[in-house]
């Protein structure tokens, strides 16, 4: 699926003008920034300076009754379509419908007490 696609380093200036100071959002930031960072490290660029929202890590403190936080889990708690999981985009929008869901449910139990 990718042997055509352009090499990390080619697309570095691309991704930082996408994203420039934006917050990043992932389910487990650590992993893939790390991921993220080695590229970077690999093609002599400095690391992202970006911070990161993790829905795991807000799973881990409001859905501590699921039997795991796993991405699937999660998106199916919250009714949030988790068809073609482990695929880019599939993965991305889980993780915005999952942030969103999250955080209304954060500031639910926030307003209620």
């Amino acid at each position: 699926m990718v042997a055509a696609a352009p090499l990390f380093e080619e697309l570095i200036p691309a991704i930082r003008e996408f994203i420039g100071a934006s917050v990043l959002l992932a389910h487990n930031a650590p992993f893939d920034r790390s991921f993220i960072n080695a590229e970077l490290a690999r093609a002599g660029e400095r690391p992202l300076p970006n911070a990161w929202q993790d829905t795991l890590t807000m799973a881990k403190k409001l859905l501590p009754h699921l039997p795991n936080r796993q991405l699937v889990t999660v998106a199916n708690f919250f009714g949030v379509d988790s068809a073609g999981h482990h695929r880019a985009m599939a993965d991305a929008l889980m993780v915005a419908g999952i942030f969103a869901k999250m955080t209304a449910l954060a500031e639910s139990a926030q307003a209620s007490g």
